[in-house]
């Protein structure tokens, strides 16, 4: 039996965890990260100290303003201020989740770390632990997690791995009657709720959004922007640009502001690079062949990658990759197991 810390929101998906992990014979303590950025998280964590006091196990809140702020807030606008795209839920979960949770968690005499996330741990073989999709795909979320150190997925739980869809969770919670069965899921960004994230830089910086240019790949001004954060690789609407055909967004420069669209064809690229990689696993030896993801849910894209050095790779698609916005998330998997993630930087057309 172990003392297992679980992450908890007081909705299905963490809740059932907590059951699921009873019924297994831990020992259990609900923690609740609680932000003032995302008011949301107070509300969270009254509904999941209920939680836990109605299935007999302590909870306990922890405070993480200041360094939500430092590592997923002020990264996310200054992410979208370089021209970026990026995916603040990854961050958090390598930073917060997976960080200063479960350092928290070993405080309180934890020897392992749960969430309501749909992927699967597995020991190898070789002695490491192997970060791979849920049975689930339609929920996985194994992507999101590829920061997760080997460290800290020897002690990480997934309950929710091997559950064949969300209407087995539900159904699970409404045969315990657990008041949550029916319960929406959460929203993706926490600190924006209402996605308009535009709006929240402005909010957070003070400032207003720098206006530009819109150019073509001859250097024609053919139209204008009020902040090139509002646009990101592949974008047509919004962009108010006249032409004989459609035009969508196929780059953009912070340095002059200006953002360049294009025909459809000049979205694709068969060779990019990718920064700050994490292995899970640890470094390749070589070349390997795999299939790449390079947005949340995104689409599997047969690949090879290699790497440069420790912390970047390159990665050649088999076929032409449409609308790589750098900024974002690029995973390679070796069938259901990740090998490497990173960050998408310049790619090469």
């Amino acid at each position: 039996m172990s003392r297992v810390a679980i992450a908890m929101s007081g909705g299905v998906d963490s809740t059932v965890t907590a059951c699921k992990l009873l019924d297994a014979g831990h020992e259990c303590v609900g923690m609740t990260m609680v932000m003032d950025q995302c008011p949301a998280t107070a509300r969270e964590a009254e509904a999941a100290a209920r939680v836990c006091e109605g299935l007999g196990f302590a909870h306990v809140s922890l405070p993480l303003t200041d360094a939500f702020e430092h590592h997923v807030v002020g990264p996310f606008v200054g992410s979208y201020r370089q021209g970026l795209t990026p995916n603040p839920c990854i961050e958090c979960n390598r930073t917060l989740k997976f960080g200063l949770l479960w350092e928290r968690a070993r405080e309180l005499g934890c020897d392992a770390i749960a969430t309501g996330h749909y992927a699967r741990v597995t020991y190898e073989p070789d002695g490491t632990y192997a970060l791979r999709e849920a049975r689930c795909p339609d929920k996985d979320q194994s992507y999101v997690l590829y920061p997760v150190p080997q460290e800290v997925l020897a002690h990480a739980v997934f309950p929710l791995g091997d559950v064949s869809s969300k209407d087995e969770v539900r159904a699970y919670a409404r045969e315990r009657g657990l008041a949550c069965a029916s319960k929406s899921d959460s929203v993706d960004i926490c600190f924006v709720p209402d996605g308009d994230y535009v709006g929240f830089i402005e909010r957070h910086t003070g400032e207003p959004l720098t206006p530009g240019r819109i150019v073509d790949a001859e250097g024609n001004v053919v139209g204008t922007h009020n902040g090139q954060e509002r646009f990101t690789i592949g974008q047509r609407k919004g962009l108010g640009v006249q032409g004989p055909g459609r035009s969508y967004v196929v780059s953009k420069s912070v340095e002059t502001g200006d953002i360049l669209v294009g025909a459809d064809e000049e979205l694709y690229a068969s060779e990019w690079y990718v920064e700050r990689a994490l292995w899970p696993q640890g470094e390749l030896e070589g070349p390997q062949r795999v299939e790449v993801v390079n947005c949340y849910h995104g689409f599997r894209h047969a690949a090879t990658v290699e790497a440069v050095d420790k912390s970047r790779l390159l990665v050649r698609a088999d076929e032409p990759v449409r609308a790589l916005a750098p900024g974002q998330s690029c995973v390679a998997y070796d069938g259901d197991r990740v090998v490497v993630g990173g960050i998408i930087s310049a790619s090469e057309h």
